[in-house]
Protein backbone atom coordinates (compact mmCIF):
# COMPACT_ATOMS: atom_id res chain seq x y z
CA UNK A 1 0.00 0.00 0.00
CA UNK A 2 1.71 3.11 -1.25
CA UNK A 3 2.20 5.76 1.39
CA UNK A 4 0.95 3.36 4.06
CA UNK A 5 2.76 3.32 7.37
CA UNK A 6 4.50 0.15 8.45
CA UNK A 7 2.65 -0.89 11.51
CA UNK A 8 3.73 -2.84 14.56
CA UNK A 9 0.72 -3.32 16.80
CA UNK A 10 1.06 -1.25 19.95
CA UNK A 11 -0.27 -2.16 23.37
CA UNK A 12 -1.32 0.49 25.83
CA UNK A 13 0.33 -0.22 29.16
CA UNK A 14 -2.04 -1.06 32.02
CA UNK A 15 -0.85 0.04 35.39
CA UNK A 16 -1.20 -2.35 38.31
CA UNK A 17 -2.10 -0.53 41.47
CA UNK A 18 -1.28 -2.05 44.84
CA UNK A 19 -3.83 -1.32 47.54
CA UNK A 20 -2.74 -0.70 51.08
CA UNK A 21 -4.48 0.11 54.34
CA UNK A 22 -4.90 3.78 55.18
CA UNK A 23 -5.16 5.45 58.51
CA UNK A 24 -7.82 8.06 59.13
CA UNK A 25 -5.42 10.93 58.51
CA UNK A 26 -4.08 9.62 55.19
CA UNK A 27 -5.47 10.90 51.90
CA UNK A 28 -7.03 8.32 49.52
CA UNK A 29 -5.14 7.58 46.34
CA UNK A 30 -6.52 9.41 43.27
CA UNK A 31 -8.45 7.24 40.81
CA UNK A 32 -6.58 6.18 37.69
CA UNK A 33 -8.45 6.56 34.39
CA UNK A 34 -7.47 4.89 31.11
CA UNK A 35 -8.92 6.28 27.87
CA UNK A 36 -8.27 7.36 24.31
CA UNK A 37 -7.70 11.08 23.94
CA UNK A 38 -6.18 13.81 21.76
CA UNK A 39 -2.98 15.46 22.87
CA UNK A 40 -2.67 19.04 21.62
CA UNK A 41 0.89 20.36 21.60
CA UNK A 42 1.16 24.12 21.31
CA UNK A 43 4.04 26.41 20.46
CA UNK A 44 6.19 26.25 22.49
CA UNK A 45 5.82 22.49 23.00
CA UNK A 46 5.57 23.02 26.76
CA UNK A 47 1.94 24.03 26.18
CA UNK A 48 0.15 20.69 26.19
CA UNK A 49 -3.57 20.01 26.52
CA UNK A 50 -5.39 16.67 26.78
CA UNK A 51 -8.76 16.63 25.00
CA UNK A 52 -10.95 13.82 26.36
CA UNK A 53 -13.57 11.92 24.37
CA UNK A 54 -16.40 14.14 25.63
CA UNK A 55 -14.56 17.22 24.36
CA UNK A 56 -13.44 18.44 27.79
CA UNK A 57 -9.97 20.02 27.77
CA UNK A 58 -7.40 19.81 30.56
CA UNK A 59 -3.89 21.12 30.95
CA UNK A 60 -1.15 18.63 31.80
CA UNK A 61 0.78 18.95 35.05
CA UNK A 62 3.63 16.82 33.69
CA UNK A 63 4.59 17.49 30.09
CA UNK A 64 5.72 14.95 27.49
CA UNK A 65 9.20 15.53 26.12
CA UNK A 66 10.34 15.02 22.54
CA UNK A 67 7.07 16.10 20.90
CA UNK A 68 6.90 18.59 18.04
CA UNK A 69 5.20 21.98 18.50
CA UNK A 70 1.87 22.66 16.77
CA UNK A 71 0.84 19.01 16.50
CA UNK A 72 -2.13 16.87 17.47
CA UNK A 73 -1.49 13.29 18.63
CA UNK A 74 -4.00 10.47 19.10
CA UNK A 75 -3.01 8.66 22.29
CA UNK A 76 -4.09 6.08 24.84
CA UNK A 77 -3.39 7.45 28.31
CA UNK A 78 -3.64 6.59 31.97
CA UNK A 79 -4.09 9.70 34.12
CA UNK A 80 -5.19 11.00 37.48
CA UNK A 81 -7.18 14.20 37.96
CA UNK A 82 -5.85 16.87 40.33
CA UNK A 83 -8.46 19.67 40.40
CA UNK A 84 -6.69 21.39 43.26
CA UNK A 85 -3.66 21.77 40.97
CA UNK A 86 -5.75 22.65 37.92
CA UNK A 87 -5.02 19.73 35.58
CA UNK A 88 -4.28 16.08 34.88
CA UNK A 89 -1.17 14.06 35.59
CA UNK A 90 -0.14 11.43 33.03
CA UNK A 91 1.11 8.05 34.23
CA UNK A 92 1.23 6.26 30.86
CA UNK A 93 0.91 7.47 27.28
CA UNK A 94 1.10 5.44 24.06
CA UNK A 95 0.46 6.56 20.46
CA UNK A 96 -2.62 5.18 18.68
CA UNK A 97 -2.52 4.20 15.00
CA UNK A 98 -4.68 6.88 13.33
CA UNK A 99 -3.89 7.38 9.61
CA UNK A 100 -5.98 9.42 7.18
CA UNK A 101 -8.01 7.11 4.90
CA UNK A 102 -6.85 6.88 1.28
CA UNK A 103 -9.00 6.49 -1.84
CA UNK A 104 -9.07 3.08 -3.49
CA UNK A 105 -7.56 4.57 -6.65
CA UNK A 106 -4.18 4.82 -4.90
CA UNK A 107 -4.03 1.02 -4.43
CA UNK A 108 -3.22 -1.75 -6.86
CA UNK A 109 -5.57 -4.03 -4.91
CA UNK A 110 -7.21 -4.18 -1.50
CA UNK A 111 -5.39 -6.47 0.92
CA UNK A 112 -7.56 -7.42 3.89
CA UNK A 113 -5.87 -10.14 5.92
CA UNK A 114 -8.30 -11.00 8.75
CA UNK A 115 -8.20 -9.59 12.27
CA UNK A 116 -10.61 -10.15 15.16
CA UNK A 117 -12.86 -7.20 16.01
CA UNK A 118 -13.29 -6.65 19.76
CA UNK A 119 -15.27 -3.40 19.59
CA UNK A 120 -16.01 -0.44 17.29
CA UNK A 121 -17.45 2.89 18.44
CA UNK A 122 -17.74 6.52 17.33
CA UNK A 123 -16.57 9.58 19.24
CA UNK A 124 -18.82 12.53 18.35
CA UNK A 125 -17.84 13.78 14.86
CA UNK A 126 -14.12 13.30 15.40
CA UNK A 127 -13.18 9.61 15.45
CA UNK A 128 -14.31 6.07 14.77
CA UNK A 129 -12.33 3.82 17.11
CA UNK A 130 -11.52 0.13 16.80
CA UNK A 131 -10.11 -2.36 19.25
CA UNK A 132 -8.82 -5.40 17.38
CA UNK A 133 -6.78 -8.56 17.92
CA UNK A 134 -4.09 -8.92 15.24
CA UNK A 135 -2.50 -12.35 14.59
CA UNK A 136 1.27 -12.04 14.90
CA UNK A 137 4.28 -14.22 14.35
CA UNK A 138 7.01 -11.74 15.19
CA UNK A 139 8.78 -12.28 11.87
CA UNK A 140 7.53 -9.36 9.76
CA UNK A 141 6.04 -5.90 10.10
CA UNK A 142 2.40 -5.55 9.10
CA UNK A 143 1.14 -2.79 6.80
CA UNK A 144 -2.17 -1.20 7.78
CA UNK A 145 -4.33 1.70 6.71
CA UNK A 146 -7.91 2.64 5.87
CA UNK A 147 -9.46 2.86 2.41
CA UNK A 148 -12.28 5.30 1.67
CA UNK A 149 -15.01 4.66 -0.91
CA UNK A 150 -17.74 7.17 -1.71
CA UNK A 151 -21.23 6.14 -2.85
CA UNK A 152 -23.31 8.67 -4.75
CA UNK A 153 -27.00 8.91 -3.79
CA UNK A 154 -26.77 5.94 -1.43
CA UNK A 155 -26.39 5.12 2.23
CA UNK A 156 -23.93 4.65 3.73
CA UNK A 157 -22.45 7.52 1.80
CA UNK A 158 -18.91 6.71 2.95
CA UNK A 159 -17.37 3.28 3.43
CA UNK A 160 -14.08 2.92 5.31
CA UNK A 161 -12.30 -0.44 5.02
CA UNK A 162 -9.33 -1.66 7.02
CA UNK A 163 -6.35 -2.43 4.79
CA UNK A 164 -4.19 -5.08 6.44
CA UNK A 165 -1.23 -6.84 4.81
CA UNK A 166 0.28 -9.41 7.14
CA UNK A 167 3.36 -9.59 4.88
CA UNK A 168 3.73 -13.33 5.39
CA UNK A 169 3.95 -13.08 9.18
CA UNK A 170 2.88 -16.14 11.15
CA UNK A 171 -0.02 -16.50 13.58
CA UNK A 172 1.58 -17.73 16.78
CA UNK A 173 -0.19 -15.21 19.02
CA UNK A 174 -2.47 -12.17 18.88
CA UNK A 175 -1.83 -8.58 19.88
CA UNK A 176 -4.73 -6.39 21.03
CA UNK A 177 -4.45 -2.78 19.90
CA UNK A 178 -6.45 0.38 19.31
CA UNK A 179 -6.94 2.14 15.97
CA UNK A 180 -8.70 5.46 15.34
CA UNK A 181 -10.04 6.80 12.04
CA UNK A 182 -10.19 10.62 11.83
CA UNK A 183 -13.61 11.61 10.47
CA UNK A 184 -13.73 15.30 11.37
CA UNK A 185 -12.19 16.00 7.94
CA UNK A 186 -15.43 14.84 6.28
CA UNK A 187 -17.51 17.67 7.73
CA UNK A 188 -17.72 19.35 4.29
CA UNK A 189 -18.94 16.14 2.62
CA UNK A 190 -21.20 14.50 5.22
CA UNK A 191 -24.23 16.07 6.90
CA UNK A 192 -24.71 15.32 10.59
CA UNK A 193 -27.76 13.16 11.41
CA UNK A 194 -28.52 12.69 7.69
CA UNK A 195 -25.57 10.86 6.17
CA UNK A 196 -24.06 7.64 7.44
CA UNK A 197 -20.69 5.95 7.21
CA UNK A 198 -19.71 2.31 7.46
CA UNK A 199 -16.54 0.70 8.79
CA UNK A 200 -15.67 -2.70 7.30
CA UNK A 201 -13.13 -5.16 8.71
CA UNK A 202 -12.34 -8.62 7.39
CA UNK A 203 -12.37 -11.18 10.22
CA UNK A 204 -11.72 -14.94 10.38
CA UNK A 205 -15.50 -15.50 10.20
CA UNK A 206 -16.19 -13.00 7.38
CA UNK A 207 -16.71 -9.29 6.95
CA UNK A 208 -17.71 -7.26 10.02
CA UNK A 209 -19.66 -4.09 9.12
CA UNK A 210 -20.45 -1.24 11.50
CA UNK A 211 -22.66 1.69 10.46
CA UNK A 212 -22.81 5.05 12.21
CA UNK A 213 -24.78 8.24 11.68
CA UNK A 214 -22.43 11.13 11.04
Amino acid sequence: MKAARCFRAMLCLLMGLGLCGCSDDEQPLPAYVQTLADLEVGNPASRQTLVLEDGERYGLLNMLSGVRPDTMLRVCVAYTAHPDEGGLRLHACEPVFSPMPKPMATLDSLCADPVKVVSVWKTQHRWVNLRVDIPMGGQAQHVCGFVQEWQADAQPKLRLTLYHDQCGDGQQYTTRTYMSIPIRHYADSLVADRDSLEVCVNTPSGWSRHRFAY
